[in-house]
């Protein structure tokens, strides 16, 4: 379902934001609906167009508590059709009774945070400005003119099997697929999950937590980072640009590598390594031309290079690769790196091993 919101009272390069839900789970699906359809009959019918992107697409779920802990990606961009997407959860709890004031500040809080995510670089301070009052009035539009009969959530159903201490999680009760695969399945009501979510066996991790860190002495950026790959952590330090040496450490169960783990960050910490916040990192932006919008050859050679160069900034210390796009004459590969003239150097020498010229490095502010 999609709707198109714009404010006719922001004309400066216009304001347009689109609600679109590309996943709907089944016991939230009707109230989600219900409430996205009262927003969209309230829009004013004035069209705009944002000065920075060409549309905005919001996408808003609930956080069902035994889906887990979900927390809102960083958004993206899809350079083709000039779309940011983003998306936010409304808080699941205030659903579960059937109160139209309770669900409606739900989802409007959850649309203003969204806003509130998008990158200055692709939503002008006025124009969020706009969308949020926006957002507002729609709130209290759409507050007066409650529904006759208010959706409800629907249940979910667990379902047991004697091989696994986890229940499978069921959102669609109603499907054939819960029938006959066994006996032993429990009906979890709405206002039930959290506390079953929390009375549930905590999924083990497979291996103990990674991490990164750095180190500025003078010019050189110094990394120093562990990793675990079934029972052996490999612990990697050096100069960023530079392979530097590795050392692996064996453990025996989970509880042991974490303590492996540990005592080779509490060592690194203790000479002067730290962690890098996600926004001090930079995106280095590799560009290569195309003809139109590319080939099917074109793309696998994208993503070859994805995987090369998100290989080599590892093991440099650089970071890591995080996707890319494809348009008009371009294809692009991102990069979040922790130095951009660091990175370029090395990019530049890795692209001239692999003989692949015409191609332009630049930053992505």
């Amino acid at each position: 379902m999609r709707h198109v919101l714009s404010s006719e009272h922001f004309r400066k390069g216009g304001v347009m934001l689109e609600i679109s839900n590309f996943i709907y789970f089944p016991d939230t699906s009707d109230a989600l609906r219900q409430v996205e359809r009262a927003f969209g009959e309230a829009l004013p019918d004035a069209p705009g167009r944002l000065s920075l992107i060409g549309r905005l697409v919001v996408s808003i779920r609930l956080n069902n508590p035994l889906a887990g802990i979900m927390r809102p990606g960083r958004g993206s961009y899809h350079k083709p059709t000039d779309t940011y997407y983003v998306e936010a959860f409304a808080d699941y709890e205030r659903w579960i009774v059937p109160d139209w004031l309770a669900r409606i500040q739900s989802y409007a809080a959850a649309l203003k945070d969204a806003i509130g995510r998008v990158p200055k670089t692709r939503l002008s301070d006025a124009e969020r400005i706009a969308l949020l009052g926006l957002i507002d009035r729609l709130e209290e539009t759409v507050l007066g003119s409650p529904p006759d009969v208010l959706k409800p959530l629907k249940p979910m159903k667990l379902i047991y099997a004697a091989d696994s201490p986890r229940p499978a999680i069921a959102f669609d009760v109603d499907s054939p697929i819960c029938f006959g695969l066994s006996t032993d399945a429990v009906l979890v009501p709405p206002e039930n999950a959290a506390a079953v979510a929390a009375s549930l066996p905590k999924r083990e991790p497979e291996g103990p937590r990674p991490f990164k860190l750095y180190r500025r002495d003078g010019d050189a950026l110094h990394y120093h980072e562990a990793w675990a790959n079934d029972s052996e952590i490999t612990e990697h330090w050096g100069v960023c640009g530079h392979e530097g040496d590795s050392l692996r450490h064996l453990y025996d169960g989970l509880a042991a590598g974490e303590k492996v783990m540990a005592a080779i960050k509490r060592r690194a910490r203790q000479v002067g390594f730290s962690s890098l916040p996600r926004s001090r990192h930079r995106q280095l932006v590799i560009e290569l031309p195309i003809d139109g919008f590319g080939t099917k050859g074109d793309i696998d050679t994208r993503h070859k290079l994805e995987d090369h160069f998100d290989n080599r900034l590892g093991w440099l210390g650089l970071g890591h690769v995080d996707g890319g796009s494809t348009g008009s004459g371009s294809m692009e590969i991102f990069c979040i790196v922790p130095d951009v003239a660091i990175a370029r150097t090395a990019v530049l020498a890795e692209l001239t091993k692999l003989k692949v010229d015409n191609v332009r490095l630049y930053e992505m502010k």
